[in-house]
């Protein structure tokens, strides 16, 4: 039972949470997880399906902001559909 108001800790409403994304600092050394309770010594997973997974993300690297207007410009002199000037 929980330490405030005795209440039994089986209960039907399980949740889940997904697709969170939490961004960690470069550099950092430790991660602390914990679920919010005001007494932990009480707490109990009687199914065992309470768990988290931690999944690295690497970054896509995005182009240069200059390769990027270049490859623009190129194609924009590709496909410039104007007349070329006759003389007369």
């Amino acid at each position: 039972p929980t330490f405030f108001g005795n209440l039994p800790n089986d209960i039907a409403e399980d949740f889940l949470i997904t697709n969170t994304l939490i961004q960690i600092p470069a550099g950092a050394a430790y991660l602390f997880v914990a679920a919010s309770d005001s007494y932990y010594s009480d707490n109990s997973d009687l199914d065992g399906d309470y768990g988290m997974r931690i999944t690295q993300v690497i970054p896509v690297p995005l182009p240069d902001t200059i390769w990027l207007i270049s490859l623009g410009l190129l194609v924009l002199i590709r496909f410039d559909k104007r007349k070329p000037e006759t003389k007369s």
